[in-house]
């Protein structure tokens, strides 16, 4: 355990079930069986749950005004409007860690107003990347010209975040590869303890994502194609905002909007199959991940893996091309070839807490 104290800080809320919620408390549990004193700032919110005791949380809102003032001072978060209150928290600790590549300017102050403090910047995605994606379909609107400003800040933010910290960390190896930047500190997602639950027979096909964000959108339409071609299964789609989305429903495709924790939870639980469609964007799929918690097979597109060449290969995990490439047959040759204790082997192995523990221990040692 190094002897430092530690301050991290996220645009994220401690308790969001979002993929940025899930990547602050990865980093939270790293830290937190490395260091001997951790603070955690992050974004409020409604559950206000706190995780793991010893650890000092505190939050801040966001709102309207803290968005605007922030940017007014060309910064895409919403924190920066409470850059004091941070700065008071930073004296008392000797490293500071920053979640979120939108926290460039902040990692200038910190800098500023305390030189000898160490800044660690953590990369959950290459968001600037995915705004530019969103550039390239212009179109006249209030929306396309706050995209327009907030890829030019967010650009700003990274290039500050990479060129004022330490050291920084990255999500995958093509992150770090699109930042022109060396693989050395690569923390995937994690998640806590594998679900120990029993083979579900003729349990529903399932997907998750939140849908305020564009590559789940898309990916949304192409998993109802695999529905409405494979009829006799009933598939299940749940996210955050999905009833805010006008599609085509199929009569064997339900759907769950904004579940609780509670109701995600059991429909895992219920699952027999957990299908990933994504196709664009940075980072890593959270839910592949949460799928292997609860050891169920899982056929994804090759985008969807990024991050999970560590499982590339094996028996319970189909790698598609095509949506025309997923038929019963497949369906049935999947559940015959997947041995779940293999899951749970290699889910505790390479994306549970104990990994990014033994990264944590590496990206401190010597700083």
């Amino acid at each position: 355990m190094c002897k430092n104290n530690v301050l991290l800080l996220s645009i994220n809320s401690p308790s969001e079930s979002t993929g940025g919620g899930h990547y602050f408390r990865t980093l939270i549990s790293g830290y937190s069986k490395n260091v001997n004193k951790l603070i955690v700032i992050g974004k409020s919110d409604e559950n206000n749950m706190r995780g793991i005791e010893g650890v000092q949380y505190y939050t801040f809102n966001k709102s309207l005004i803290s968005d605007l003032i922030s940017r007014l001072f060309l910064s895409p978060s919403f924190l920066f409007f409470y850059i004091f209150a941070i700065l008071k928290y930073i004296q008392d600790v000797d490293i500071v860690a920053v979640h979120s590549s939108r926290l460039g300017l902040i990692v200038g102050v910190i800098r500023l107003f305390f030189p000898k403090k160490k800044v660690i910047v953590h990369f959950d995605n290459n968001e600037s990347h995915l705004l530019l994606l969103r550039l390239k379909k212009p179109n006249v609107s209030f929306r396309y010209f706050l995209t327009l400003i907030d890829f030019i800040l967010i650009h700003l933010s990274e290039k500050i975040s990479l060129k004022l910290s330490h050291r920084h960390t990255f999500i995958t190896e093509n992150d770090a590869c699109s930042f022109n930047k060396p693989v050395k500190y690569i923390i995937p997602i994690c998640l806590g303890k594998a679900v120990d639950v029993e083979p579900i027979c003729g349990g529903h096909v399932l997907f998750t994502a939140s849908f305020d964000f564009e590559p789940n959108i898309l990916a949304l339409k192409e998993y109802v194609e695999i529905a409405k071609k494979n009829s006799s299964f009933l598939f299940v789609v749940a996210g955050r905002r999905l009833s805010q989305l006008d599609f085509e429903q199929p009569k064997n495709l339900s759907i769950f909007s904004d579940p609780s924790d509670f109701q995600m939870d059991l429909l895992f639980k219920k699952s027999s199959f957990y299908i990933s469609c994504v196709n664009t964007g940075s980072g890593m799929k959270t839910k592949v991940a949460e799928a292997m918690k609860y050891q169920i097979p899982i056929l994804a597109t090759s985008h969807s893996l990024i991050g999970y060449e560590d499982i590339i290969g094996k028996n319970y995990l189909f790698n598609y091309k095509y949506s025309e490439d997923i038929t019963s047959e497949t369906f049935e040759m999947l559940l015959e070839a997947t041995n779940r204790q293999e899951i749970f082997a290699d889910y505790t192995m390479y994306y549970s807490y104990k990994r990014v523990e033994s990264v944590i221990y590496s990206l401190l040692s010597g700083l």
